[in-house]
């Protein structure tokens, strides 16, 4: 599954080139569409949408926080989840050790080190997504006006992708406004 994130303060350059960041990369007590083949539902169509509520207790339960410090960054999601046998394929960076809530967010600091992949993170991909398990539950309901089908608990993350178009709405979008080219 994928979520979307945005650059929480300013993202620079450092004097070794490096693109770092902080990045809200999650967000909490929203409702999300997902293809019912995204979710791996045989009884409906595949391309039928499924809305899944992101409860905040799961979002923020200390295991999923936990499992966010120190994943992999890659360029787009790869077809499977990243792990030290195609580690080196995929990874372009890193994310740090201090993930945390910010309101009904949750930020960590990021830090890209490939030339390419910063390139294409400053022009065509500024957006990231995380890849992650999670436990789907159908159950119907509605938050803050909207039905949901499914909820999603027990959150484990994998991966944050810089892609060109994530999952989660335009105020997630990464790279703020400011210059990406101080040095430090």
């Amino acid at each position: 599954f994928y979520d979307r994130a945005q650059i929480a303060g300013t993202a620079r350059i450092t004097k070794d080139g490096y693109f770092v960041a902080d990045a809200l990369v999650a967000r909490a007590d929203n409702i999300q569409d997902y293809l019912a083949s995204e979710l791996g539902l045989t009884d409906r169509g595949p391309t039928d949408i499924v809305r899944v509520f992101r409860p905040a207790a799961e979002v923020f339960h200390k295991d999923a926080l936990a499992s966010l410090a120190h994943r992999p960054v890659t360029l787009d999601h790869p077809a499977d989840p990243v792990q030290a046998s195609n580690w080196k394929d995929h990874a372009v960076g890193d994310v740090g050790d201090e993930v945390m809530r910010d309101g009904e967010f949750v930020r960590v600091p990021i830090k890209v080190m490939d030339a390419k992949a910063i390139a294409s993170i400053k022009s065509d991909r500024r957006e990231f997504s995380l890849g992650y398990t999670a436990e789907m539950t159908p159950e119907s309901g509605v938050h803050d006006g909207q039905s949901y089908d499914y909820v999603a608990r027990n959150f484990r993350y994998n991966h944050l992708a810089a892609v060109a178009r994530a999952r989660g709405g335009e105020s997630l979008r990464i790279i703020d406004e400011r210059s990406t080219n101080q040095e430090t």
